[in-house]
């Protein structure tokens, strides 16, 4: 791909959602009622706070998303709209309702989630702007309908310098399996390699590379508190966490994914990459909701810089 024809650093396709979210002492179980001591309604979603990351840190953004015909819709256009990505294709859909998630945090920033994905179901490859996808660095790919997701892997595969990188977080295994092929970077989260694999997250990160066989392929597993570790070749990486007082973790992985790709993006070394992915999503915690606490590359490359200074002390 000529330098002149690239117009993305990461093309975000996925879906965008309504949050309605309640903070509380804890999460009521079934037949019982909880008083929640704060509430907020904003916009999330995988692909879409992902998005939103990388654009918040500078990087050349564009979005391609689904929305209803209902307010719910005219909530999430508008957000969308407000954030000036580069690129933004939003698909309305006038037979399904909007994505929406009901949120639940306890006191600990610990969230539970209900998810109606409502019109994202009904987004198909035809819909997609390829000119776009081709002009596109990398495309990111949150959770969708598999048939959708392959075609987007196999659609990348034919494509000369577009990379495909991929949300590995709630995947079935067996679709893992299918588009690991395609994947260039693929980025789980503890929880899910601990459902679908049930080894460590050293062990998951062999078996994904396993399980691709493509040169270059880089994959990472996300541990919360405890920071990544990563794999490209025979070498392994690892991030230290770095602790902020949480109000909420909602978002903070799809933000892990946005700034690590931003990063990547700029041909830094991937350990960094990674360091700074997890100081991004970590400091999304301190706030209620997975973009409003979202830090400035300013404020991420200055605690970068003070922990360099303190390893050479």
């Amino acid at each position: 791909m000529n330098e002149r024809d690239v117009i993305l650093d990461c093309l975000f396709i996925g879906g965008s959602t309504q949050d309605v979210m309640m903070r509380m002492e804890r999460v009521p179980q079934a037949d019982e009622r909880v008083q929640a001591w704060d509430y907020v309604k904003c916009c999330g979603g995988v692909s879409a706070t992902a998005a939103s990351a990388h654009q918040k840190l500078g990087g050349r953004t564009g979005i391609i998303t689904a929305v209803g015909k209902d307010d719910a819709g005219v909530f999430i256009r508008q957000d969308l709209k407000e954030q000036n990505f580069r690129e933004c294709r939003i698909l309305e859909s006038p037979d399904a309702s909007s994505s929406v998630s009901l949120i639940q945090v306890d006191a600990l920033g610990r969230r539970s989630i209900a998810h109606y994905g409502g019109c994202i179901g009904e987004l198909t490859f035809s819909m997609l702007d390829q000119d776009l996808m081709r002009s596109s660095r990398i495309l990111h790919l949150g959770v969708m309908e598999e048939e959708l997701m392959l075609e987007i892997a196999r659609f990348c595969g034919e494509q000369e310098g577009v990379l495909l990188s991929i949300d590995g977080g709630n995947l079935s295994p067996a679709l893992a399996e299918k588009l690991l092929p395609y994947t260039d970077i693929w980025i789980p989260d503890e929880g899910t390699v601990a459902k679908t694999l049930g080894v460590s997250p050293e062990d998951a990160c062999r078996r994904y590379q396993e399980m691709s066989g493509k040169k270059g392929f880089f994959t990472a597993v996300t541990l919360g508190d405890k920071g990544a570790v990563g794999l490209q070749g025979d070498r392994f990486f690892t991030a230290m966490p770095y602790r902020v007082p949480v109000t909420d973790t909602t978002g903070a992985g799809d933000n892990y994914h946005g700034a690590f790709l931003y990063a990547y993006g700029r041909g830094w070394e991937l350990e960094r990459c990674m360091e700074f992915a997890g100081i991004f999503a970590s400091l999304t915690c301190r706030e209620c909701g997975g973009r409003k606490g979202e830090p400035s590359l300013e404020e991420v490359m200055d605690i970068l810089k003070e922990r360099k200074e303190k390893q050479w002390s």
